[in-house]
């Protein structure tokens, strides 16, 4: 069953004690960063903190997800087998508030660019924020509160917005 939270500051800090955890578990990482609904103030969410680790190389990539399994992740490939990002979470079971998502990726890579310039693009408007929280609300009803039904829903919208985010981001005078 799929619940939204108010935007939290305790997952600011649970995103900087992870961090320290993941920088010494994966000092090869090019990035580290907190993405997702934690990552952007204000912004509503299912309360999961996702990180985007950006890696040189799918061996890596792979190295990562190795140690990762090691200290109590969970790793899944993305349906489609690729080969560019490993999703890994913190519990095996269906998650929830105060869980981690990892998304190890290439970097660069268009997915790296993807997460980061969607968290930038939310952050530098809240209004646009204030938009997607009014829409996921939206989902969550439409969906009768059943998180695949959900994502589904949300999907088509997150693509939206990822087009512009990465558009906004190109323009010179955001300093990217």
């Amino acid at each position: 069953m799929l619940t939204l939270h108010a935007s939290d500051s305790s997952a600011v800090a649970l995103f900087q004690r992870t961090h320290a955890q993941l920088a010494t578990l994966l000092p090869e990482a090019i990035s580290i960063e907190h993405v997702g609904s934690t990552a952007v103030p204000g912004l509503a969410g299912k309360g999961i903190v996702d990180i985007v680790i950006g890696l040189a190389d799918e061996q890596r990539l792979n190295d990562a997800a190795a140690i990762l399994t090691r200290h109590g992740y969970y790793a899944a490939r993305d349906a489609a087998k690729r080969t560019d990002r490993v999703f890994m979470a913190s519990r095996q079971e269906e998650t929830g508030p105060g869980d981690i998502h990892l998304h190890l990726v290439l970097q660069p890579s268009t997915t790296y660019d993807g997460f980061i310039a969607l968290r930038d693009y939310l952050c530098e408007h809240p209004q646009i924020a204030a938009d997607y929280y009014e829409a996921k609300q939206r989902f969550a009803k439409q969906s009768a509160y059943d998180r695949e039904t959900y994502k589904t829903l949300k999907g088509e919208y997150v693509s939206e917005l990822l087009k512009k985010a990465l558009e906004w981001r190109k323009r010179p005078s955001n300093g990217h």
